[in-house]
């Protein structure tokens, strides 16, 4: 492939047109765009905060407990895909208008149902905050995670 086609590939975004998932808290969502890029540092600004989820994240314990550290949620959170939806759609008190999530792999290899729901989530706050002016959401994988990502867009 040229570099040209390789630099578009790498910063491509993947729009399944209407996959559907399921997640407990959310019932039936439309899956929504997640870019692909292997650039972090473009997302980097003044007015952005980019959380780089850690590599080999594999379990719903461990990933959940990282969220819960790097975006400070609140004591009585539950730990559960529903207080994460909760916590991430409570942004109110970001001072940046966007909050980037960054992943160089894919979280939950091994646990197919739950990363399947982790991006059910994923998807739903990204449209939701995506809908809001006051604040964005962008969930980005690193070009490496697009075959593993649209499986677990699948139904």
């Amino acid at each position: 492939r040229s570099a040209s086609s390789k630099a578009r590939a790498a910063n491509s975004i993947i729009r399944p047109t209407t996959t559907a998932v399921s997640s407990p808290s959310i019932g039936i969502a439309n899956v929504h765009s997640f870019v692909l890029t292997n650039n972090v540092a473009k997302f980097r600004g003044a007015d952005a905060r980019v959380l780089e989820i850690p590599q080999g994240l594999a379990n719903k314990n461990a990933l959940l407990a990282w969220y819960a550290s790097a975006l400070e949620f609140p004591s009585y959170f539950g730990a559960n895909w529903d207080a994460f939806e909760e916590c991430l759609r409570d942004l109110v008190w970001l001072k940046e208008h966007t909050l980037v999530l960054f992943h160089r792999d894919m979280p939950l290899a091994e646990h197919l149902k739950d990363q399947r729901t982790y991006i059910a989530v994923l998807a739903e706050i990204v449209r939701h905050w995506n809908a809001d002016e006051d604040h964005a959401v962008i969930a980005a994988f690193d070009p490496a995670c697009a075959l593993r990502l649209r499986q677990a867009m699948k139904p």
